[in-house]
């Protein structure tokens, strides 16, 4: 689409000549689907003489008489005479769009590889804080993988490839073709593929001395992350692995991408095949931390269910544990996943003697921990000496840095990759230090270039670059159109990125505001909006280029900031969600109401109102709800607190409590969907509204809870777990609410949500709601959204057949031991409601991953999943001529 400016600009239906020849008036500037770049559709003057009538291939671009008009390149059009000479010509408003738009996608992907990073760093903090129990799920795993490897039967119906050791060329390439069906290789094959591979690893020393014979030449590639479109296409363009054609693997073979399991797999057949002309480096994603956190764990076990998947995982992880650190290439070239480290000094004889065969350490305080850790996590930057990671993990060093480790060990260059760059490539350090990155398109929302680089006897680097083909398909078609999907896919992203922060600041970004706003009118202008999200999310990001995709500004450039933040919730879904927020709400109301005078609000609020002022202020509301020891943390006070206070003064008057605590009946089910077709759904009058909230209070004041007020309801009927229409009402006519039996049967009509004529206890228990229950519920899902990867990874040290299914108990103890850490987000007593709640049928286990799967965030945008998984579904290969990088490696 075109933006406003540009519109402006041709706003006078500009004359035009089309190869300085055809003239005629310009009707569409902008991209089209048939070809890439800038197209313009002109209205010719002369008619006949154009070749279409504004469409193209079933698309309208403009309207024009039959072969009246043509649609051209922008750099074929002029245009003509001296009316137009103050607008330019076409060409450079063409130009500008395009210049926009580069900005736009630079902008953006600076944003997301920001963004991303501070998720890393985020995700190293929690694994960190849960090494103890991710620990637990290490240790409890199961041993003896020979012993079920060989239990392992191969079924009749699969006919996949079968492998056999000696391994040969032929089982490799076949493996390959069964994973461009997109098919999974059989467990069994797997786990002795992944041993044998292990072992030929293990024997191999931490820093790899390579030679390139002559006429020989050794390739190296960076990150693929779970890409298997990438491997195959530097194979297709470069090359199978062999004696001849040498290959660097240069780390991050898994997680993001949804294809791990497969790259790896074939990585390890041609290690197998030729040991010493395949070398295989460790990145910071073959690890368990990070693996629990950015896929490839749920990418094994979800390919193999059961213990096949725990054994597979366990086996993943040990040949990761053998990978080497690094290579040395004819003693000149240093290969590295990461970088270079946090002290000067460091030699090849100090890598060489480091013990690499375990998970990578992290802020470790021994010297060799810390030099692991920058193998893994260091990057370099465009300063001198070191400073702290955005990562979190490993430093970010400069020239002096790379040169000065050069010197020391007498080499030459760095190669290294772990960063996403636009080009598959960056030349840094006076050409000292090369990054690579071979996954093209990252995550399916980049739109950079994937590269490879390859070197001969003579030590003089050519970088290929390349854009990665379908696994399934062979020619090459990339439309603008297409692009610009991609880069909308990014922006969405990133956006959804910042949304993610916003969901777990909300509290800290309205006491923000708050104390900005200093007329107290709820607003706040598009700059302190913009500098209040830096300083609290303390992101470095341009949010007022995003201003109109995250908030609503008012026609004097302001934002309503309650509403900004209200904007983004934490949704709940799934079969559990109803039960469990139910559970928490009600335990919550019975516990307040009882405590409070059952209902009566004027008692209540004077109950609050410790000082007679008129008003509850926020240490008077904080100190009594702790009083009444309710089952609230004190965020979720707080966030009580924001939700009762209307006109956000800090205090709470009479008629804000009253309103927000009134109680009030709602459905069980809103039928209308049901009955749409026939009748509208049925809603209560007058009379029945009155009726309802007296017993509500009622119900408060005789019993102690909802569910004691069924059972002896149910009782005094004399029927067992539920309540006819006739029975409810001859109750309530018993208990005096009101001498009218039809009006009583009425509600009794309204209580069963289902409408089969009998009233349930879970019918009866969700008609009461209060109106401040949805501060409470985001509060606590955001808790359990913000950390499920790490609360997946607490429950499976549990869940040792995989079938995601843990024991109540287990549950709670691993959602206590979360909570301990992160200062107890949650209170014990919410922790039990969820835990009675998720077990539904009382057997004492229940589903873990359903649960954490019905967290989603609530944007307003489409949401894109980040790189989280990439799809296969790129256009075929397209090589660019290789580059040539000159510099003197022998000296």
């Amino acid at each position: 689409m075109m933006d406003s400016e540009f519109e402006e600009e041709l706003a006078l239906s500009a004359t035009v000549f089309v190869n300085n020849s055809q003239k005629g008036v310009v009707r569409y500037v902008g991209p089209v689907e048939f070809a890439q770049g800038v197209y313009v559709g002109v209205d010719l003057d002369a008619p006949g003489t154009g070749d279409c009538d504004g469409s193209k291939n079933g698309k309208d671009y403009f309207k024009c008489k039959p072969n009246g008009g043509v649609l051209v390149p922008v750099d074929k059009v002029a245009l003509a005479g001296a009316v137009n000479a103050a607008a330019g010509t076409v060409q450079g408003v063409g130009r500008k769009l395009l210049a926009r738009r580069k900005a736009n996608k630079e902008r953006n992907s600076k944003v997301w590889n920001k963004l991303d990073n501070m998720n890393e760093q985020l995700a190293i903090r929690r694994s960190i804080q849960l090494q103890s129990i991710f620990g637990a799920a290490d240790a409890a795993a199961p041993k003896d993988l020979t012993a079920a490897e060989e239990a392992m039967e191969i079924e009749p119906e699969y006919d996949g490839p079968h492998l056999a050791f000696p391994l040969q060329e032929s089982d490799a390439l076949a493996m390959l073709e069964h994973f461009k069906a997109g098919r999974v290789l059989h467990a069994k094959y797997a786990l002795q593929l992944l041993r044998v591979a292990r072992e030929i690893l293990a024997r191999e020393a931490t820093l790899q001395e390579a030679a390139i014979g002559e006429g020989g030449r050794m390739t190296v590639v960076g990150d693929i992350h779970g890409q298997l479109q990438d491997l195959y296409s530097i194979f297709t363009i470069n090359g199978l692995p062999s004696p001849e054609n040498a290959y660097l693997f240069n780390g991050d073979f898994v997680d993001r991408g949804p294809k791990g399991c497969e790259v790896f797999y074939s990585l390890c057949a041609f290690k197998v095949l030729y040991p010493s002309s395949v070398l295989l480096n460790r990145g910071n994603h073959e690890s368990r931390q990070q693996n629990r956190l950015m896929g490839f764990e749920e990418e094994v076990l979800t390919k193999y269910t059961g213990m096949q998947g725990r054994q597979l995982l366990q086996m993943f992880h040990s040949a990761f544990d053998a990978l080497p650190l690094s290579a040395l290439i004819q003693g000149k070239i240093f290969v590295v996943h990461g970088g270079l480290f946090p002290h000067d000094g460091v030699t090849f004889d100090h890598i060489r003697g480091m013990s690499r065969k375990r998970e990578p350490p992290i802020h470790g305080e021994a010297f060799e921990d810390q030099l692991f850790e920058a193998m893994l996590w260091s990057d370099p930057r465009p300063i001198q000496g070191r400073q702290l990671s955005a990562r979190g993990a490993g430093v970010e060093f400069g020239q002096d840095v790379t040169h000065e480790f050069l010197r020391t060990n007498h080499a030459a260059l760095v190669i290294r990759s772990h960063e996403c760059v636009r080009e598959g490539f960056e030349l840094l350090h006076s050409g000292r230090l090369i990054t690579l990155f071979s996954a093209s398109r990252y995550c399916g929302l980049q739109t950079n270039k994937g590269a490879f680089l390859t070197i001969g006897q003579e030590l003089q680097p050519e970088i290929q670059q390349f854009y990665a083909h379908s696994v399934a398909e062979t020619h090459w078609q990339a439309s603008d159109g297409a692009q610009r999907e991609a880069e909308q896919r990014l922006e969405d992203d990133a956006v959804n990125m910042i949304i993610e922060r916003l969901l777990d600041h909300k509290p800290s970004l309205y006491w923000h505001f708050t104390r900005q706003d200093k007329d107290k009118r709820g607003v706040v202008t598009r700059l302190q909006w913009a500098n209040g999200l830096k300083l609290v999310l303390q992101l470095d990001v341009p949010f007022l280029s995003y201003v109109d995709r995250l908030a609503d500004v008012d026609e004097d450039g302001n934002i309503n900031y309650t509403n900004f933040l209200e904007r983004y919730r934490v949704q709940v879904s799934g079969a559990s969600a109803e039960t469990w927020t139910d559970s928490v709400v009600d335990s919550i109301c019975e516990k307040m109401f009882v405590a409070m005078g059952a209902g009566d609000v004027r008692k209540a609020f004077q109950y609050f109102d410790v000082d007679g002022s008129g008003t509850i202020e926020y240490e008077e509301f904080v100190n009594t709800l702790k009083r009444l020891d309710i089952g609230l943390s004190d965020a979720q006070i707080f966030e009580l607190m924001r939700g009762i206070d209307k006109d956000c003064d800090a205090t709470i008057d009479l008629e804000e409590f009253a309103s927000r605590f009134e109680v009030v009946f709602t459905r069980l089910n809103d039928r209308a969907a049901a009955a749409a077709a026939t009748a509208p759904a049925p809603v209560l009058n007058a009379e029945q509204t009155v009726l309802m909230n007296a017993l509500s209070k009622l119900v408060y004041k005789r019993w102690r809870s909802l569910e004691e007020a069924f059972t002896d309801l149910t009782a005094s009927a004399g029927t067992a777990g539920s309540l006819t229409y006739d029975a409810f009402a001859a109750q309530l006519l018993v208990l005096g609410l009101s001498s009218d039996e039809a009006a009583l049967k009425g509600i009794a009509v309204m209580v069963d949500g289902d409408g089969d004529g009998l009233i349930s206890k879970a019918e009866f228990l969700r008609a009461f709601k209060v109106g401040w229950q949805e501060g409470i519920i985001q509060n606590i899902a955001n808790f359990l959204y913000q950390n499920r990867h790490q609360l997946v990874g607490a429950f499976r040290a549990f869940d040792l057949n995989n079938d995601g299914e843990i024991s109540a108990e287990e549950f709670s103890i691993g959602l206590k031991a979360m909570n301990k850490l992160f200062s107890s987000p949650l209170t014990d007593f919410q922790i039990t409601c969820i835990m009675q709640a998720l077990d539904k049928d009382g057997n004492g286990s229940l589903s873990y991953k359903e649960f954490l799967d019905g967290f989603k965030r609530a944007a307003l945008i489409p949401h894109h999943n980040p790189c989280r998984q990439s799809s296969d579904a790129n256009p075929p290969a397209r090589a660019t001529p290789p580059l040539q990088i000159v510099m003197c490696i022998s000296q």
